[in-house]
C-alpha cells in the first residue's frame, strides 16, 4: 500500500507540473478510501 500511495502522489504532481489531466482506474478500495481522489475539478 505504501508503494501505490507514493506512485499516486507522483502522479497527482506530474499532473500539476505538466498542466495535464491523468485518468486513473482504480481495482483497489483500499487504495481509494487512503487517498481520497477529485473525481471532477
Amino acid at each position: 500500500m505504501k508503494h501505490a500511495v507514493g506512485i499516486m502522489k507522483l502522479i497527482r504532481r506530474a499532473e500539476d507540473e505538466l498542466g495535464k489531466q491523468v485518468v486513473v482506474v482504480l481495482h483497489d478500495i483500499n487504495l481509494y478510501l487512503v487517498m481520497p481522489i477529485e473525481l471532477l475539478r
